[in-house]
């Protein structure tokens, strides 16, 4: 005899109460397998619509990122002559030595000047790192020059209206026996760098510390 057909005559010999109770501890058993069975489906089911969840919102992230750039980039391109000029107008850095050659020498040439000396007060040559905090400086300066007044007076119109902002503090000016003039300038200009710690400053210190 077969063991299906075993089982079978077993369950006949039951009565209607235990037939019951086996159906019901059966259906169980099937529930709890099938429970068993498809729990992990379940928790992968969820895990992928959490993930595509947590997909939908970092696209949404990127693509609100690449609109800001987008606008960012169409911004400097139509800022982008306008910062060329702001540039030349509060450099970054002193930019002393194209200073130097222009507004000064080349003003100077141009207006028939000549420049007997010229001093500036401690300033950095280099133009500061990317990575550090800048702020408008001032670069104040002092030059002898000598020539024609009527040129000087031009010269120093010029200096006042070149793109580089400089601005005219005091004019002490001398004539000569032929005609021509000496004048002591002192002027200041600006750029964007960083602090500077004078050397007279530095040496107070200095002296502070020995003296302790």
């Amino acid at each position: 005899m077969q063991f299906t057909d075993q089982v079978y005559e077993k369950y006949n010999s039951y009565t209607s109460l235990q037939k019951s109770y086996f159906n019901i501890i059966l259906t169980l058993g099937l529930l709890i397998l099938l429970i068993i069975l498809i729990y992990p489906a379940i928790g992968h089911i969820l895990t992928l619509q959490k993930e595509t969840k947590d997909g939908r919102i970092i696209l949404k992230s990127l693509q609100e990122k690449i609109a800001s750039l987008d606008q960012a980039e169409k911004n400097f391109n139509d800022l982008k002559d306008e910062l060329a000029i702001l540039d030349q107008a509060l450099p970054t850095g002193s930019g002393l030595k194209d200073y130097i050659k222009r507004p000064l020498e080349t003003l100077a040439s141009e207006n028939q000047m000549s420049i007997n000396s010229l001093q500036f007060n401690e300033v950095p040559l280099s133009p500061p790192k990317t990575d550090e905090a800048v702020k408008a400086r001032s670069l104040s300066f002092t030059f002898v020059v000598s020539g024609n007044f009527v040129d000087f007076n031009k010269f120093l119109t010029n200096i006042e209206l070149f793109i580089r902002t400089t601005q005219i503090d005091s004019v002490q000016i001398a004539s000569n026996q032929n005609g021509r003039i000496t004048a002591n300038v002192k002027a200041t200009t600006h750029y964007l760098g960083q602090s500077i710690t004078s050397s007279l400053g530095q040496n107070q210190n200095q002296t502070k510390e020995a003296g302790q």
